[in-house]
């Protein structure tokens, strides 16, 4: 036993040495191409092997770069063998180049601590057809619609990688199509699917671009390029390795020049190139009767074809001096359809008269340009007519108490000199202005104690609200797995505070409703008496800025409000038990 474990051991050590010892110098960079000539846009490899192990980064190939190739993926390896106590090393650099244009080129030579390889004369022919080579395993199909726009105008390019059954794709990458100055956005996820070609089912990925030039003039898309590794077919079948070994891939397809036309000259306001413009709008209340004060909202959807969602403009409008105006912020989004890119801006903004009297809105237009027939068309909204009526819940002054007046009153008529004259009584005077000396002073005592009362009570309610905050989290329904502050929002309708309900009441729609995009959305999916708390509510929030009017506005109380909310999330849970609570299907 220890014979051989001393065996071993010596064994060992005898490798060791001849390692130690077979640390040869580099001698030979031999450099060569799987296969001459090529075809144009065809991707081959070419191989740089050196004798020796070599650090894969000591290897410049920055000479292929700007050259008549496009460089892909670089794989590296290397390898050691030891025959008849001989040890072999070899350092390899497979590269994968594309020749962009037939002719005749040269691989330039490669250094590498003072050792030279050979160039390479690489012969590039033309395709014998003008289609796709279909008898690759892998390659991509280009479409592009259409290919002379005007600037700013989008194009749509559908790319489709094509995969060989015959292959083992390990990694992939599917790189972007470039086009200088231009916006490139992909719309959508990557599409899966096969196609039989040529009798072979291909699997098949296909990606969609949409590509916004912002200049115009002649331009060139360049294709997107598909670098990856396949497994080795050799090195599967290998009986003597555990490991897979892969080569590099790579993929090109077509080119497109593309013209740029510029705007025209005549052309007038915010530049929209499209094939269809559509502009409409909606009122909520639909109705052109209103009260002063009361809130409408005004939502406008622009949709365009073939065009980004950011060259949608703000839609702008014109109201009367007597009408008060808060925009919201609006929101975009495009979505391929039916061969188009669709794009669409809806804003909404909310307007409040401040007069009663019947006002004329003027018409909205919107100028742009058909690309189909290359005129200047123009979107419109229709004017309306409103007709607004005083508020019905407008408050009524309240007198000051009668004491107070009488009061004022007596001591007005105490004080005037014409008063003074007729008594002639120099103590009644004196006497007067004694009391409202005592007056003055308790006035102004009551005042500041309750100034600080109001502070402490202030403060002391601040303390409990921040407290709530953190401990008493109430969720709204069973199936929900977010928390609400519903006690904030119910001390907010209960203490009349209309804006900081309002706040709350959003809050609370965006857990409670989620699939309701907008306030509106929400106003219009509860029940009638928690939809009109909330119009009232609107209403007192827009009204009451509108204090120099001169017009009373009216006082809003939250109690209805904080009812139609119990009743609302009340439904709520009684419905997500009633769900909970079924009975089984296969009841035993």
């Amino acid at each position: 036993m220890v014979s051989n474990i001393k065996s071993l051991v010596f064994s060992v050590f005898v490798v060791f040495l001849i390692s130690f010892n077979a640390t040869a110098d580099l001698t030979s960079l031999q450099a060569s191409i799987d296969r001459n000539p090529v075809m144009e846009r065809e991707p081959f490899v070419l191989k740089i092997e050196a004798n020796d192990s070599i650090n894969t980064n000591d290897l410049d190939l920055s000479p292929l770069q700007n050259g008549p190739f496009t460089v892909g993926r670089t794989a590296t390896g290397s390898q050691t063998q030891i025959i008849n106590g001989s040890m072999t090393r070899t350092t390899t650099w497979s590269v994968v180049l594309v020749a962009k244009q037939a002719g005749e080129f040269t691989i330039p030579s490669f250094q590498l601590n003072g050792v030279k390889s050979q160039p390479i004369k690489v012969t590039v022919v033309k395709p014998s057809n003008t289609g796709l080579q279909r008898n690759e395993s892998i390659f991509i199909d280009n479409t592009l619609s259409p290919q002379k726009v005007y600037v700013q105008q989008s194009i749509k390019l559908t790319t489709k990688l094509y995969v060989s059954p015959q292959v083992e794709l390990q990694s992939g990458r599917l790189s972007e199509p470039t086009l200088q100055g231009a916006i490139i956005k992909q719309h959508g996820k990557d599409k899966d699917s096969t196609e039989i070609v040529n009798g072979i089912r291909y699997r098949v990925i296909e990606r969609v671009y949409t590509i916004t030039p912002q200049a115009s003039g002649q331009f060139t898309i360049e294709s997107p390029e598909f670098n990856g590794d396949v497994t080795s077919r050799n090195s599967r079948r290998s009986s003597f390795s555990s490991f897979i070994q892969s080569k590099p891939v790579s993929a090109y397809g077509e080119n497109f020049a593309i013209d740029v036309l510029p705007i025209p000259a005549d052309y007038v306001g915010a530049w929209l190139p499209s094939d269809l413009v559509q502009l409409n709008e909606e009122w909520t209340p639909t109705q052109n009767t209103v009260e002063v004060g009361e809130p409408i909202t005004r939502t406008y959807t622009l949709t365009a074809l073939n065009v980004s969602e950011e060259q949608l403009p703000e839609i702008k409008s014109e109201y009367p001096s007597e009408f008060s105006v808060y925009p919201d912020k609006s929101e975009t989004h495009s979505v391929i359809r039916d061969n188009a890119l669709v794009s669409q801006r809806v804003s909404s903004e909310a307007i409040v008269a401040n007069r009663p009297g019947t006002y004329t809105l003027p018409a909205v237009k919107l100028s742009w340009f058909n690309t189909k027939i290359r005129r200047i068309e123009t979107a419109t909204l229709p004017e309306r007519v409103i007709k607004v009526t005083p508020s019905a819940n407008a408050a009524i002054p309240v007198p000051p108490p009668v004491g107070v007046e009488a009061e004022s009153d007596e001591s007005s008529s105490v004080a005037t000199p014409q008063d003074q004259t007729e008594c002639n009584c120099d103590a009644v005077g004196i006497s007067t202005s004694v009391n409202n000396y005592w007056l003055w002073l308790g006035l102004t005592v009551v005042g500041w104690l309750g100034a600080i009362c109001f502070a402490i009570l202030y403060l002391f309610e601040k303390r409990k609200h921040h407290q709530s905050r953190f401990s008493t989290g109430v969720n709204y329904s069973q199936g929900s797995t977010q928390n609400f502050d519903l006690a904030s929002l119910k001390r907010a309708c209960l203490a009349h505070q209309p804006e900081q309900a309002y706040q709350l009441l959003k809050a609370w729609a965006a857990i409670h409703k989620p699939e309701c995009r907008h306030m509106r959305d929400f106003e219009n999916s509860v029940h009638e008496d928690l939809k009109q708390q909330i119009r009232l509510l609107a209403k007192a929030r827009f009204g009451h800025q509108q204090n120099d009017t001169g017009l009373s506005q009216p006082v809003w109380r939250g109690e209805a409000l904080w009812q139609a909310i119990e009743a609302e999330n009340k439904g709520a849970n009684e419905q997500t038990a009633a769900h909970s609570n079924l009975p089984p299907l296969n009841p035993s």
